[in-house]
């Protein structure tokens, strides 16, 4: 999450959890490991919480029944049953700062991140900056006393655009309270003694890096880190250290994808039994010539300081894809925040968009916003007929695929002129191109009839939402499928469909060179002043560009 200093606002808070070892005297010494007790969640129903960079987790329950979790950027979180109502368990950022119920007390669990940044000192001055975290389950996590199983909670602390650290800590039960924690990837440190907005020392041997290095994980300093003299961050080619997100792959590899525009996205791979990283250890190159740092792993794509932040990455074992989104643009309501997706057949890479171009690796600075020519867009802003203001800046998110085979996306959102945020959560459907395309509105938790193809011929309202990253909204047209497969209007070609189950049918429209492929199918429209079910489309074209439609089913 890439904030302005007028952006960043973090009040205290924090929990208690200790852990007592009880040595015997006069024999072998062992350790007794105090009982956990899970944090009590209080809760209250809401639709659409305030949660900033949301991270979707789902458990099973002992009868198989899928539960969900969202974790949030100001430690904020909350469970559902159904994607549609969560039961919220804060009624502010950062509540309870001497026992949260996530990470305990703040002071005395975080104390080792928090001498590097996100506590009182530059941009989180007066309070707390802790980050966009992502929960993952390890089963091989290894705790003191010999048990393996723990949920893992990925977070950042930042002080400044480029001064941060990665940490994780471990939980034996997902809604907290999480301890152990242990800093993986720190950011913004310098060669010599220098200063980030602080008075705070920001050399290296501040970090973890001495310990590497002394053990030989890490070869030794990289030049690369810092501007020549070595006492400024290198921002154009090392990555901010902030938006974590955790994956496993199809051998069962578990990778760490992160950073927010600076150098660009990296991903390290983790050792399961202790949620850290194992470092390169050493500089080389990927096969297609992109970056592996020694200390921050593989390079994905961006550098040069071109916005791109929020990386998340959803592996389908259905079609042996994994699927990168990075929300690029600025995060405020006026920034043209939107989400892009690429995909590959190996978890690092190379990335490739629906034009067939690799997620661009730059080698330069430019002024210009370069980074709007790759990735397909599958958000934009747009206003809805029948509502008064319009959703700006929606991004940073995560998503899933459930138990059923739905998939679904994830995202905070903003509105006109508001700076505020609510939770989205958008249902996506596979193409025939095996690309998910983002529906149009929210999820509901109304199931749909069977759609006949005669109902699909008409007039839609219609989005393009295009490749540009910009404030205003995208145009509001509307489009005409004849009976004929004519289609005319704000776009003009041809259409033709062909089932995909009982529910919803596969289309193609072809306009001039652009070929799009996607669904048609039915949703219930709750966000407009007149609910009701609607015939929606949503495809992807071979030019990054998502267009939606859609028109009430009579």
């Amino acid at each position: 999450m890439h904030l302005s200093k007028k952006a960043k606002r973090h009040l205290l808070l924090g929990a208690s959890a200790i852990t007592v070892a009880l040595v015997s005297v006069g024999l072998t010494s062992c350790s007794k490991p105090q009982a956990f007790k899970p944090s009590k969640w209080h809760t209250t129903m809401e639709k659409h919480p305030a949660i900033h960079d949301p991270s979707i987790v789902m458990v099973k329950d002992k009868s198989g029944k899928p539960h969900y979790y969202v974790f949030g950027t100001h430690v904020t979180e909350a469970e559902s049953d159904d994607l549609v109502h969560w039961n919220v368990p804060f009624t502010t950022n950062y509540e309870n700062p001497k026992k949260n119920i996530i990470l305990g007390n703040f002071d005395k669990n975080l104390k080792v991140p928090f001498k590097w940044a996100g506590h009182n000192d530059a941009d989180s001055a007066g309070g707390y900056a802790i980050w966009a975290p992502d929960v993952h389950y390890d089963k091989d996590y290894k705790w003191a006393d010999g048990s393996k199983g723990a949920y893992l909670y990925y977070f950042a602390n930042s002080s400044t655009w480029r001064r941060s650290v990665i940490s994780v800590a471990a939980s034996k039960s997902i809604k907290g309270p999480y301890t152990n924690v242990k800093p993986i990837v720190y950011s913004g440190f310098t060669k010599n003694d220098a200063t980030d907005g602080s008075d705070r020392n920001i050399k290296y041997t501040k970090t973890n890096l001495p310990k590497l290095i002394k053990s030989g994980k890490v070869s030794g300093w990289s030049d690369k880190w810092n501007m020549p003299g070595g006492s400024e961050w290198n921002h154009f080619y090392a990555p901010n250290a902030i938006d974590p997100a955790v994956f496993t792959d199809a051998h069962g590899k578990t990778w760490m994808v992160y950073g927010s525009w600076s150098g660009g996205i990296f991903m390290l791979r983790i050792n399961p039994k202790t949620g850290t990283a194992y470092y390169p250890g050493h500089d080389s190159k990927t096969k297609d010539g992109r970056i592996i740092d020694r200390y921050f792993g593989t390079k994905l794509l961006g550098g040069y300081h071109q916005s791109g932040e929020g990386p998340y990455i959803m592996y389908d074992k259905a079609n042996k894809y994994y699927y990168l989104f990075i929300t690029i643009g600025g995060l405020d309501y006026q920034g043209g925040y939107n989400i892009r997706m690429w995909r590959s057949k190996s978890p690092d890479g190379p990335y490739v968009d629906a034009k067939g171009q690799a997620a661009p690796s730059y080698k330069e600075a430019t002024g210009s916003k370069i980074n709007t020519k790759y990735g397909i867009k599958i958000s934009g802003n747009y206003k809805l007929p029948g509502m008064d203001k319009s959703y700006k800046s929606c991004g940073h998110n995560s998503a899933i695929k459930t138990p059923n085979g739905q998939y679904f996306l994830v995202y905070h959102t903003r509105f006109s002129f508001d700076n505020n945020f609510q939770l989205r959560v958008h249902q996506m459907m596979m193409n025939k191109e095996n690309w998910p395309v983002n529906l149009p509105f929210a999820y509901t938790d109304k199931k749909p009839s069977a759609l006949a193809k005669n109902k699909i011929p008409g007039t839609y309202t219609f989005y393009n939402l295009g490749t540009q990253t910009s404030a205003s909204d995208v145009a509001r047209k509307e489009i005409t499928l004849s009976e004929n497969h004519l289609v005319t209007g704000g776009m003009t070609g041809k259409w033709k469909i062909e089932p995909k189950d009982s529910k919803t049918y596969y289309l193609t429209i072809t306009s001039g060179k652009t070929k799009y492929n996607g669904v048609v199918t039915t949703q219930y429209d709750n966000e407009e002043k007149k609910s009701g079910w609607k015939i929606v489309l949503s495809a992807i074209g071979n030019y990054n560009e998502t267009i939606w439609g859609f028109k009430d089913l009579k």
